[in-house]
C-alpha cells in the first residue's frame, strides 16, 4: 500500500476491509509518501488500531516520490515467492477479494489475475455496479497473447490485480512512461496469461482528490493538445519499450507496429488526406469509436475540434 496524506475516514474503511479479508497468510507492507511526520505518525496509529489480523511493516519515503516510485520500492522490498496485491488508500475491498483472485492465479500459465470493480462516491453511495458502466471504453480482456492489445489500452486497474511476485520483480525497475498497473500488466502478459473475475471485488471510490480517477483526456483541450500530449507521448512511451531485453523480438515487432500506427494517426489529424484516411482506418481496425473520433478531429477545424473534445470529455 502506498499512502499520501489520506482522507482519514476513507483510510479507516479501507483498513477495516483489508483486515476482513478471508484469505489467510497475509502480510501488509505500507510505505508513506506524505513527506509529513504528523501524517506518518497518524497512519501508524490507524494501522495499530485497525490491522489486527495480519502482520504489517511500515516505512517512510525520505522525500515525496509519487505513487509509481513508491510502489516500485515496495515491490523491491517484498520477499520472493507468493503473490502481490497493490492497494490504494481510499477504496474498499470485498472480503473475498484476495481468495477469489488467488484461486484464479493458481491456474497454469496465469501470471496476473484481476477483477471488475463497482464504483462508489465520496459518501460511499454506489454509482455503478461495474466499472464498465462508468468507463464505457473499458473492455476487460483475459487469456493468452494479449501483449499487443494491452499496448494500446490497459484494462487492469492496479487495485484490482493480484500478480505473481516473481513476475512483479521481473518488471523492476518500473517504467517512467507507464503507470505502474499498466507496466505490470504488460510484463505479465508478455510471459503468461491473464485471468479475470467478472464479480466486482473492489469498491472503487471516486472523489475530488483521486490521482487518476475516471477522467478522460486530462489536459487535452484542442487538436494540438491531442497530437502532442497524447499521440506524440504514445510514440515516446512505445519507443521506451524497445530498449533492453525484457521483451522478445516478436514483441518488439508488435511495439514497432504500434509506433508506425500512431505516426499514421498523428499525420492524418495534422494533415488529412485520402491516403491518410486509409492508413488511419488500418491503424485503428477493431476500435471503431476511436477511429471515428480521430477521423472527425482530422477533418474538423481547430475551433470545431476544440468543441468536439469538450463534448467528449463531458
Amino acid at each position: 500500500m502506498a499512502t499520501y496524506r489520506p482522507n482519514w475516514e476513507f483510510f479507516k474503511l479501507l483498513l477495516i476491509s483489508l483486515n476482513n479479508q478471508d484469505y489467510p497468510h497475509l502480510e501488509l507492507l505500507v510505505r508513506d509518501d506524505s513527506d509529513q511526520i504528523e501524517t506518518s505518525e497518524r497512519i501508524q496509529e490507524y494501522l495499530r488500531e485497525f490491522i489486527t489480523a495480519m502482520p504489517y511493516v511500515f516505512t517512510i519515503n525520505e522525500r515525496n516520490m509519487g505513487s509509481n516510485r513508491t510502489f516500485e520500492l515496495l515491490t523491491e522490498e517484498v520477499a520472493s515467492g507468493g503473490y502481490l496485491a497493490y492497494c490504494d488508500q481510499d477504496d474498499v475491498w470485498e472480503p473475498e477479494k484476495l481468495s477469489t483472485l488467488a484461486a484464479l492465479i493458481e491456474a497454469p500459465s496465469v501470471t496476473l489475475a484481476y477483477s471488475d470493480l463497482s464504483v462508489i462516491d465520496q459518501d460511499g453511495n454506489k454509482k455503478a455496479d461495474s466499472f464498465r458502466e462508468f468507463q464505457k471504453r473499458v473492455i476487460h480482456i483475459y487469456g493468452a497473447d494479449l501483449f499487443g492489445t494491452l499496448l494500446m489500452r490497459n484494462s487492469v486497474t492496479g487495485c484490482s490485480m493480484l500478480i505473481d511476485t516473481e513476475v512483479a520483480k521481473r518488471a523492476l525497475p518500473f517504467s517512467n512512461y507507464f503507470v505502474h498497473d499498466h507496466w505490470l500488466t504488460l510484463v505479465a502478459s508478455s510471459i503468461g496469461e491473464l485471468a479475470y473475475s467478472a464479480k466486482p471485488l473492489i469498491q472503487y471510490r471516486l472523489h475530488d482528490n483521486n490521482q487518476i480517477g475516471a477522467s478522460m483526456l486530462p489536459g487535452i483541450n484542442n487538436k494540438a493538445d491531442y497530437v502532442e500530449k497524447k499521440l506524440s507521448q504514445d510514440i515516446v512511451r512505445f519507443n521506451s519499450l524497445l530498449a533492453g531485453d525484457l521483451f522478445t523480438a516478436e514483441q518488439k515487432a508488435l511495439i514497432q507496429g504500434k509506433i508506425t500506427a500512431v505516426e499514421h494517426r498523428k499525420a492524418f489529424i495534422q494533415s488529412p488526406s485520402l491516403s491518410g484516411f486509409s492508413k488511419l482506418f488500418k491503424a485503428l481496425q477493431g476500435d471503431h469509436q476511436l477511429f471515428l473520433v480521430e477521423l472527425f478531429l482530422g477533418m474538423a477545424g481547430n475551433k470545431l475540434g476544440e468543441r468536439f473534445l469538450k463534448f467528449l470529455k463531458r
